[in-house]
């Protein structure tokens, strides 16, 4: 299935602009030695790869993280170089941190390992969720990431910010 679906994104690539954005409400990419990165967050990857492969120019994309709910990172990259098999070995180290600062959580993992697709962005088919629990503290949490195209050995370094404001619930009361 991955497959099939990395097959109908290359299709709806979407080359970057002067500004280096592809759509309006996507944030200019960070560039390192020509691998471009934007990261971006949706309430719904299925929705947002369904308007990505339509051409939408407004995707449904959020910066609020409403709690007990998952919401997906998306990077948007261009640029990676192909092995002898032709294919990319794009991968991400995602640090979840705490309005505090405090680091929430770690995960990595590959994010393409397909075929390059020239000068058009590529949506990253899978990706780590987020989900803020019951008794995590509301204010803006910061989302890095590190993309690592591993054929050249290049990465890039960018974060978006994620924003909480609902309150914790309180934890439920001991039976006595």
């Amino acid at each position: 299935m991955l497959a099939f679906l990395a097959a109908l994104l290359a299709l709806a690539a979407t080359p970057l602009d002067a500004q280096g954005s592809a759509v309006p409400n996507v944030p200019a990419p960070v560039e390192v030695d020509g691998l471009r990165v934007s990261l971006v967050h949706t309430a719904d990857r299925d929705a947002f790869l369904n308007a990505w492969l339509a051409g939408t120019r407004e995707l449904p994309i959020t910066e609020r993280a409403v709690r007990g709910r998952r919401l997906a990172a998306i990077v948007i990259f261009q640029g990676c170089r192909a092995a002898a098999n032709g294919k990319c070995n794009v991968t991400g180290r995602f640090t979840y941190l705490k309005p505090d600062g405090s680091v929430a959580g770690e995960v990595e993992g590959a994010l393409w390992t397909e075929g390059p697709l020239g000068d058009s962005a590529i949506p990253s088919p899978s990706g780590p969720d987020l989900e803020i629990e019951p008794h995590d503290p509301m204010g803006t949490w910061t989302v890095r990431v590190r993309v690592t195209d591993t054929v050249r050995g290049v990465s890039v370094e960018t974060e978006a910010r994620v924003i909480v404001d609902t309150p914790p619930t309180a934890p439920a009361p001991t039976p006595s």
